[in-house]
């Protein structure tokens, strides 16, 4: 499997010649091969860590592993070469939140109310987001660029604000309605189908904090 996801990613940046790792439709399931693959991994990895440092290491760790992953996202709009570095990135933040899930700090804030809120339709909004943008992109243009060059002139950026604004509280509208009449209802009839099989359970949460 590590061997997989590495060569998808010599492939992508010395074959292709790619300079960023947004790829879709050309080859992306080769972007997928590496995210996958290095989540499988790093489980690996956590599985098995000799040892724990204290509470405080922990939350450092956790806390210096997301600052990077905020701060690649940040960036990678401006310096695309720096998604190939996503993969990695991120497998260490959540390697850490599984292995330290009763670390200082960062699994506290991620059990807040709003977080949890968005992490429970996460999946929802992956899924929606996509057809929002682009509905959001043709009422854009249905409007036209004299409206827009209007906007503009009253305060510049009013009208991608607007754009950002909109589309977002629109992602998580559908995505909520979508959470609660096609996700759950979706994954309580494949409980019900699939449920009487040996090889299909529920995964144990890793730690009692987070469930609470």
């Amino acid at each position: 499997m590590e061997p997989l996801a590495i060569s998808s990613l010599v492939f992508i940046i010395f074959v292709l010649d790619k300079r960023s790792l947004g790829l879709q439709t050309d080859f992306g399931i080769l972007r997928c091969f590496v995210s996958f693959f290095l989540g499988v991994l790093t489980v690996r990895i956590v599985d098995r860590l000799p040892a724990k440092p204290g509470p405080a290491v922990q939350g450092v760790l956790q806390f210096a592993a997301m600052i990077a992953s905020i701060a690649l996202v940040s960036v990678a709009e401006t310096n695309p070469a720096a998604t190939f570095l996503a993969p990695v990135t991120f497998a260490i933040f959540l390697g850490s939140l599984l292995a330290f899930p009763d670390a200082l700090l960062v699994p506290r804030m991620l059990v807040a109310g709003p977080l949890v809120w968005l992490g429970k339709r996460s999946y929802s909004i992956y899924m929606v987001h996509a057809l929002v943008v682009l509905l959001a992109e043709y009422f854009v243009r249905a409007v036209g660029a004299g409206r827009i060059a209007a906007l503009d002139s009253v305060w510049a950026g009013l009208p991608a604000t607007l754009n950002l604004v909109v589309s977002l509280a629109a992602v998580l509208a559908v995505s909520h309605f979508t959470y609660l009449y096609i996700e759950i209802p979706g994954g309580r009839f494949m409980r019900n189908v699939l449920g009487s099989r040996r090889d299909f359970a529920r995964s144990p949460a890793p730690s009692a904090r987070l469930t609470n």
